[in-house]
């Protein structure tokens, strides 16, 4: 990340879930193949809080 003072307020205030706590929550809805797709699909998306508090929309932040 270009700006290490953001990147250092992310690290400590939305923090990046464990592997282990990410299959712990996952797993209370899915199981088997579902479970890893369901993994997979979400590592793929961004969490629409960071994109808020940014003004974050698609690939670079808002105009608006």
């Amino acid at each position: 990340m270009a700006d290490q003072e953001t990147a250092d307020y992310l690290r400590m205030n939305e923090p990046n879930l464990t592997w282990d706590e990410l299959v712990t929550i996952k797993s209370m809805k899915y199981l088997g193949d579902d479970l890893w797709n369901s993994i997979i699909n979400s590592s793929q998306k961004s969490r629409e809080s960071v994109n808020t508090q940014f003004n974050f929309i698609g690939d670079g932040p808002r105009n608006d």
